[in-house]
């Protein structure tokens, strides 16, 4: 089997419904395969980027969602905002996909500082698709984006586009 097919073949793996220790073996294997020299010009198949979308986004997003320590927490934030900050449309996708829109608000209520700062503008992009714009609302999102435009935060004014952008049945400063 070439290498090619194979980095295809595990691919697929992180995109099935496999669990996730299998994943984890998989995701090592595919980075392994990336970094052999000469692999990635032959390969069309973006291996980091399958990584963290099908492996290290569902893992973080877990992470925020069950952990009760806040450190924990605010680590997974950050980690999943440096990758919504590199601009891929496709890992803030992957966000929304993994469920990760509910625990994102409770940060913006329960989180520490750097967690609410970095949950902010991870819903800010997740709001910039208007098929999210249901899903914020249901999980809360509004009275917390109230909240921190009234407080004068230095995110008020994140928190107040991402207010305007949601649909004009909610009263955004009721």
């Amino acid at each position: 089997m070439d290498c090619k097919a194979l980095a295809v073949l595990l691919a697929d793996v992180l995109k099935s419904e496999m669990p996730l220790h299998v994943k984890d073996w998989v995701s090592s294997c595919l980075l392994s395969l990336d970094r052999l020299e000469g692999l990635t010009t032959n390969v069309k198949v973006p291996i980091e980027v399958e990584v963290i979308i099908h492996d290290k986004i569902p893992r973080l997003v877990d992470e925020i969602r069950s952990s009760l320590y806040p450190e924990v927490q605010e680590r997974g934030a950050i980690e999943l905002h440096d990758f919504v900050s590199q601009g891929v449309d496709a890992y803030v996708a992957a966000i929304s996909n993994v469920g990760g829109i509910f625990p994102l608000v409770e940060l913006l209520d329960k989180g520490t500082p750097k967690a609410k700062e970095a949950s902010l503008s991870i819903l800010y992009s997740i709001g910039t698709n208007e098929d999210n714009h249901s899903a914020l609302i249901r999980a809360g999102v509004v009275k917390h984006l109230q909240r921190i435009v009234r407080s004068g935060s230095p995110q008020w004014m994140l928190a107040l586009y991402l207010l305007r952008s949601l649909p004009t049945e909610v009263d955004v400063f009721s």
